[in-house]
């Protein structure tokens, strides 16, 4: 459903597709992906594929060694600020782009375990 297409009053349809807000032309970090044990140790490497290409931008993967930010409910929390290898994923829209663009990506974990994040986004 696109955003256009929802009624007036629907707006709990909306809040539910979820997309996020980048400025266009902008690197924008999208997410840093890692696996970690319960003494904060990386479980090993995680690999993002790129399955859909977004229309108006590009998505970038990078290596990268940054900070866990698990939420403070998390058993994991005790790992935050800690540093640790993964993965960091960046889009950026074309120049001069602005209005709505989403791409897809796979997760795969080093057990093989594999899931499929979709990306919206409003291009402002």
């Amino acid at each position: 459903m696109s955003l256009a297409s929802v009624p007036v009053g629907a707006s709990a349809e909306v809040i539910g597709v979820g997309y996020k807000v980048v400025r266009s032309g902008d690197v924008a970090p999208m997410g840093f992906h890692y696996q970690v044990s319960h003494e904060c140790r990386s479980l090993g490497a995680i690999a993002i594929n790129l399955v859909v290409a977004p229309l108006h931008g590009e998505v970038l993967i990078k290596d990268k060694v940054g900070e866990m930010t698990f939420g403070g409910q998390s058993a994991y929390s005790a790992c935050n600020a800690r540093k640790i290898t993964g993965v960091q994923v960046y889009y950026r829209s074309a120049a001069g782009y602005v209005g709505f663009d989403r791409y897809v990506v796979e997760r795969v974990l080093s057990t093989g375990n594999a899931e499929l994040i979709k990306v919206n986004l409003s291009v402002r």
